[in-house]
């Protein structure tokens, strides 16, 4: 289950499928960014921040992501769910015990 050693590999996967997850205007249009560590060779982090139409910006939040074999990326859990990238990264290190424990790691 492990597809992916680094960020640009998962963004050259996504983009050689068709997808747009890693186009400079999407990530302009939600003042995203993504984090370069890769954990278990499909989760990564990104952040969001929101402006709204009358200039006020909302504090950035944070959101896991996983990418499949094919390149393509899902959000794991509700979009901006964690308020750091610390808490998102404690996240994903619970959901690879977990997925070690039920023997799904490395599949």
């Amino acid at each position: 289950m492990n597809f992916y050693n680094n960020i640009n590999e998962i963004e050259r996967a996504n983009g050689l499928a068709g997808y747009h997850f890693f186009e400079e205007g999407s990530k302009r249009f939600f003042r995203s960014r993504i984090l370069s560590e890769v954990y278990g060779g499909r989760y990564f982090i990104t952040s969001e921040q929101f402006v709204s139409s009358y200039g006020e910006v909302a504090p950035r939040q944070y959101t896991i992501r996983r990418a499949d074999g094919e390149g393509h990326v899902a959000s794991v859990g509700a979009f901006n769910s964690y308020r750091s990238a610390a808490e998102a990264r404690r996240v994903i290190m619970q959901l690879l015990e977990e997925e070690k424990k039920e023997g799904l790691a490395g599949e």
